[in-house]
């Protein structure tokens, strides 16, 4: 999420500090808060630095507004596509783990049909993560729940 809007959160922390009274701009902190609902609740409000800029009006299409939900974890979808990326997230649990050690866990030996079929959808759905996700062959690479799984694992606890 850095990653691909990098220059959109370094213009929203400028935003959300910047004020000039003799000129009537106030500080806005509502678009650092979109982004952090797009990171944390897996909402999809568009991300633009134009939307940013002092005076900005888009008469034509106003669909930059994001609308809130009644509830903390409406929007975000926490039913995994399959019983092997449930299994996945209830093995790694709050853990950090190896491949081979998740592959031990829900009792497989095919890693290629471990990594097609649980951990890539997984990671796609966003309930796994990767403890150095810049260099996914780093020595000592492992794996973590993201918020999402944390949320599903903590769903099957309850």
């Amino acid at each position: 999420m850095f990653a691909d809007n990098s220059w959109y959160f370094s213009n929203t922390l400028v935003r959300a500090n910047y004020s000039n009274p003799q000129k009537g701009i106030q500080q806005d902190k509502s678009f650092l808060v979109k982004f952090f609902r797009n990171l944390l609740l897996g909402e999809n409000n568009e991300l633009k630095n134009r939307y940013m800029l002092i005076g900005y009006k888009d008469d034509e299409n106003d669909t930059h507004t994001s609308t809130h939900t009644s509830t903390r974890t409406s929007s975000i979808d926490i039913q995994p596509s399959s019983e092997n990326v449930t299994r996945l997230v209830l093995a790694i649990g709050k853990e950090e783990m190896r491949v081979k050690n998740m592959m031990e866990a829900v009792g497989l030996k095919n890693r290629p049909n471990f990594m097609d079929y649980s951990l890539t959808p997984a990671i796609r759905e966003g309930f796994v993560c990767m403890k150095y996700p810049a260099n996914p062959h780093h020595p000592r690479q492992r794996y973590l729940l993201a918020l999402k799984g944390l949320m599903l694992l903590d769903g099957n606890n309850s």
